[in-house]
């Protein structure tokens, strides 16, 4: 809501501060006297920037008091009423004669202004940020019911390890609004990765996880030598029966040369997979055994990988206490 403040033109100049340079005095009083036209001709929003950035260089009483005035006629009396107070208390140290205009400036506005109450999320967890508008507020301000210009104010809530929480409050003149913020969600768990010529790759497992991996691994891989083991048997098998029907040279009579032919053939195709199960079996075992290795060591754990041999099989076998 915009209202009417009469701008304090007349007590401005005399207020400068003796104490600063003589360049950042000057600048400031240039921003000032932009200021001072642009509020004379009523363009309000040009003129606050001005006093504001006159304000930075020179913190005079005058400044502050144009500074409010203009700050009630473009809608934010909070922050007009938070000028008038601190020139109450600078005149009132000083005695300035501005006193008594600063005292009944603020005392008009103080009613109409809207107060927001923020209330912590309940658990709070450690390391709570909340923050209005994009500036931090003092931990001692939640629960507390602070002045603010009237409006939309943005609210947001962050701490390590929780997903941030934002929300937008409408503040209304004379009245009182209070927002709880909402419990703050775990943030997801992100798996860690390291660097690798300058590429992102998986981290590798923990150390911790090593002897299990290495135990699935081998015994995968045993696993896979079997049905291997079991292929060549079948190879052997088949080789085995295509000599007693067509001889040690494996030369057919013309009428069992198709059947000869056919038992060759998957004698071989046996082997062939009895071959690459075999390797790849080994290959699996061998991994196992170096992540085992590998693994923190534990006197009561121990693992060990020996060839079994009997009439009807030979193969790998992992013995050991786990």
């Amino acid at each position: 809501m915009m209202r009417r403040a009469s701008i304090i033109l007349p007590l401005l100049v005399a207020s400068a501060a003796t104490a600063q340079p003589t360049n950042t005095k000057t600048l400031a009083d240039q921003l000032f006297r932009q200021g001072r036209d642009f509020a004379k001709a009523g363009n309000w929003a040009e003129a606050c920037p001005k006093f504001e950035a006159s304000l930075q260089y020179d913190p005079a009483i005058g400044t502050k008091l144009n500074l409010a005035a203009c700050y009630e006629w473009i809608g934010k009396p909070a922050s007009a009423w938070g000028l008038y107070r601190e020139v109450i208390e600078e005149a009132t140290r000083t005695r300035d004669k501005r006193l008594a205009v600063a005292k009944k400036s603020a005392a008009k506005l103080e009613p109409t202004l809207p107060k927001l109450m923020l209330l912590p999320p309940s658990p709070e967890p450690p390391g709570l940020v909340v923050e209005r508008d994009g500036v931090v507020i003092a931990p001692a301000e939640l629960g507390t019911g602070i002045y603010v210009d009237p409006g939309p104010h943005h609210i947001k809530a962050s701490a390590p390890g929780f997903v941030a929480h934002e929300h937008d409050v409408e503040a209304v003149e004379s009245k009182g609004v209070s927002y709880a913020i909402p419990p703050l969600e775990p943030a997801p768990v992100v798996p860690e990765t390291v660097m690798t010529a300058g590429q992102p790759i998986d981290a590798p497992a923990p150390r911790s996880n090593r002897r299990l991996i290495g135990v699935s691994v081998g015994v995968g891989g045993l696993a896979i030598a079997s049905v291997g083991l079991v292929f060549g048997a079948r190879a052997s098998g088949k080789l085995n029966d295509a000599k007693e029907l067509c001889g040690g040279d494996l030369v057919c009579p013309r009428d069992d040369v198709a059947a000869g032919q056919a038992l060759v053939d998957d004698s071989r195709a046996a082997a062939t997979i009895s071959t690459v199960l075999v390797v790849a079996g080994g290959v699996a075992v061998v991994a196992g055994i170096v992540l085992v290795v590998t693994a923190p060591s534990r006197s009561e754990r121990s693992l060990a990988v020996v060839p079994v041999i009997t009439d009807e099989h030979a193969g790998l076998s992992a013995v050991g206490r786990f």
